[in-house]
């Protein structure tokens, strides 16, 4: 099997590369980890606010839930209210029922508004909170009453919500077969929300995440894929809604990311940098070194390099060159001076026969003039 061979500079390159490669693998890593812990842990901060927050919200909906159950279930005015004997004992008892409502209204913070309604006789009582204007009155009187008109059983129903006037409400029914106790909670009135820091926005909605109140907002910033709001939540029991809150990340959050994938990118640069400094300086000079030996080129060419043991090696090489021009010259002459004594010594074996074949032609033309 045929073995490819690698220049020095490559195998340098790729064992530069097999260290330096896992390092910025390992940084980004590294940065990345980083992030999304410090993401947690500042979620995780906002998710234990917002835990207290909302058992503080289910105390009080608890609160509410006893009172309303203890007029609908124990007290005997609204049983009263619920089978009268006439209209009379129909008023008091409901009379008797709003003085319960107007003691619990001052007392918890938390309600809104008290009805008593009875379909089954017309007679209806309320009491609302201060700053009800009268068309709000009697837009929640209406869906009180169209609520009222189902004789659905709703003690098992927990809180409920509706819509009246565009502005969602919170409602826990108790009752059946058109008697009904009444509690309204408004979410823009829940007290102990304005608490919350400013510039957290406090949003109620339904368990699929469509939001019931501060709408405008979700949609404007698309809140549940805005990665500049870290988005809790926690779950409100006995109801069909959960309280979101959407914490804007600090400026120093968010720059986190971006401060650690430029650390990231500025490290592949510099290796990068640094590998091309290294081709200049080292690698870039060590070829043109191996090209002059490889080539034989001419000894009296100068290079200069920067590097000591790169001057040593092409000092070391000029001084071979030399002397192997040296060598070569002396060769030169000892073959030069070796083709000279073999001619000289041609030379010496042809003048022999030269003097012999003169004499004897001599002789000859002496033999021919006596004849």
């Amino acid at each position: 099997k045929k073995k490819v061979s690698a220049s020095f500079k490559m195998k340098l390159f790729r064992n530069l590369l097999l260290i330096t490669l896992p390092l910025i693998g390992l940084l980004l890593v590294y940065n990345f980890y980083s992030y999304y812990t410090f993401n947690a842990k500042f979620v995780e901060s906002n998710q234990q606010s917002l835990a207290l927050y909302a058992q503080n919200l289910q105390i009080d909906l608890d609160a509410l839930d006893t009172v309303l159950t203890h007029i609908a279930v124990v007290d005997h005015n609204f049983r009263l209210f619920s089978n009268p004997a006439d209209e009379l004992q129909a008023h008091v008892a409901g009379h008797e029922i709003v003085l319960q409502f107007k003691a619990a209204l001052n007392f918890y913070k938390m309600a809104d508004a008290f009805f008593v309604y009875n379909e089954v006789s017309g007679t209806y009582r309320d009491v609302f909170a201060v700053g009800y204007p009268y068309e709000l009155q009697e837009a929640i009187r209406q869906q009180v009453h169209d609520v009222g008109k189902t004789h659905n059983n709703f003690y098992y129903s927990g809180w409920l919500t509706y819509e009246i006037e565009g502005q969602y409400y919170l409602f826990r029914l108790l009752g059946k077969d058109g008697t009904y106790a009444v509690v309204m909670v408004d979410f823009e009135r829940i007290y102990s929300m304005d608490l919350v820091n400013d510039s957290v926005e406090v949003i109620y909605a339904t368990q699929d995440n469509v939001p019931l109140t501060n709408r405008e907002f979700v949609k404007e910033q698309n809140l549940w894929s805005n990665d500049q709001y870290a988005v809790v939540s926690a779950p409100i029991e006995n109801s069909e809604i959960q309280l979101i809150f959407a914490v804007p990340k600090p400026g120093v959050f968010q720059g986190v990311f971006a401060v650690l994938f430029s650390l990231s990118l500025l490290t592949v640069l510099l290796v990068l940098i640094r590998l091309f400094l290294l081709n200049r300086s080292l690698l870039s000079p060590w070829q043109r070194l191996v090209n002059r030996i490889g080539k034989a080129s001419d000894s009296q060419q100068s290079e200069q390099y920067q590097i000591a043991e790169f001057k040593q090696v092409d000092a070391a090489f000029t001084q071979m060159s030399d002397e192997i021009q040296q060598l070569k010259i002396v060769a030169y002459e000892q073959e030069i001076r070796r083709q000279k004594a073999e001619l000289q010594h041609l030379q010496l074996q042809i003048r022999p026969h030269f003097f012999l074949n003169l004499l004897e032609e001599l002789i000859w033309y002496g033999a021919a003039a006596k004849l």
